[in-house]
């Protein structure tokens, strides 16, 4: 009997360990896929749109063929989403830190955040950082942390 205690301890403690391991896997894997198509859809408005404006440092709107599209990240949500023609689509959730970084035609750096208003004539190249996290009652937290390339506007001209 002791030994089929310690035989059944050993398979319990195995199955907990897989069923904690395999839910990280889950968020993982959802956090890749989520950063993904983000960055993804975020670079091919980048690279089309002919124009750059910040109405705050968590705030873009680009210029793609007189359409306006707007990205924006929200602290209390935790999102960041995509707004054009009237629909927003949130592309990452539970997003727990993020910012734009801007880059003049020489690749100097613009201070998006101390003068996001101001940047947007000057601005060339954008580049996305973001952390998703996951957290569920019976797992640590997750995250993974996003760097985007920094995407060029080509259809921008800059004086």
């Amino acid at each position: 009997m002791t030994i089929a205690s310690f035989v059944l301890v050993a398979v319990l403690s195995t199955f907990l360990f897989v069923g904690k391991t395999s839910v990280q896997l889950s968020q993982y894997s959802e956090m890749e896929s989520q950063a993904r198509a983000a960055v993804e859809a975020f670079g091919l408005d980048c690279r089309t749109a002919s124009n750059a404006a910040w109405t705050d440092a968590n705030t873009l709107v680009l210029t793609n063929s007189g359409v306006a599209i707007t990205y924006r990240y929200n602290a209390t949500p935790r999102t960041f989403t995509r707004a054009a023609s009237g629909t927003t689509t949130t592309i990452a959730r539970n997003v727990a830190s993020f910012s734009f970084r801007a880059f003049d035609i020489n690749y100097g750096e613009l201070n998006v955040a101390a003068t996001p208003t101001t940047v947007g004539p000057a601005t060339k190249m954008i580049q996305i950082t973001m952390e998703l996290a996951r957290q569920t009652n019976s797992t640590v937290r997750t995250s993974q942390r996003v760097v985007s390339s920094r995407f060029v506007l080509r259809n921008k001209k800059v004086s």
